[in-house]
């Protein structure tokens, strides 16, 4: 059992993440609205509001998915799916997925199982 984190820096793709997502099987999934550390700074801290060279319009977009996967082979399919999409993962612009093996896991249900 793996646990993903997909960070989606463009709107325009959120809906074909999503469907591809449920296409390779990832349904256990939470998404929450963010932002950078830059974009924070930027918006909350008065000294910094005049600095927003680092930051375009394009930037203050991002959504944060997490899930729980089984195989790293799912993340694979997933990133195939989006390959066929047109939604080129390796471009760091874009999105950036990050998948980390689960150790244990508390507060389960009795069908949640890691191996």
């Amino acid at each position: 059992m793996f646990f993903m984190i997909l960070l989606l820096y463009k709107e325009e793709f959120y809906e074909d993440v999503l469907n591809s997502l449920v296409e390779s099987g990832i349904n256990d999934s939470f998404v929450i609205e963010g932002q950078t550390i830059n974009q924070a700074v930027n918006i909350n801290v008065p000294i910094f509001s005049g600095l927003k060279y680092k930051l375009n319009d394009e930037s203050k977009y991002s959504k944060i998915i997490l899930s729980t996967v089984d195989s790293k082979e799912q993340v694979e399919h997933l990133i195939e799916i989006l390959k066929d999409l047109k939604i080129d993962p390796e471009r760091e612009d874009i999105l950036r997925i990050y998948i980390m093996k689960i150790d244990s896991v508390y507060g389960k249900s009795e069908d949640f199982k890691i191996e």
